[in-house]
């Protein structure tokens, strides 16, 4: 799940959240309790976890497709 940086309307604190793209969770201030909006922010990457993600995974089968 990505993570959203929220911030308080009224003292301007700023919290993250862990939360689907498609999920709209109303988010309060964890100091005052005011209402939070979403923030954009850029410079998250991607990251690969586990076993695997080598060049061969994404090569294409000989004679056919995918």
């Amino acid at each position: 799940m990505p993570t959203f940086t929220y911030r308080c309307k009224w003292c301007r604190h700023e919290q993250d959240r862990f939360h689907g793209m498609r999920d709209k969770p109303r988010v309060r201030c964890e100091k005052c309790e005011h209402a939070c909006i979403k923030l954009i922010v850029g410079g998250h990457g991607l990251v690969f976890r586990g076993e695997g993600f080598y060049e061969t995974d994404y090569k294409r089968k000989k004679g056919g497709r995918g």
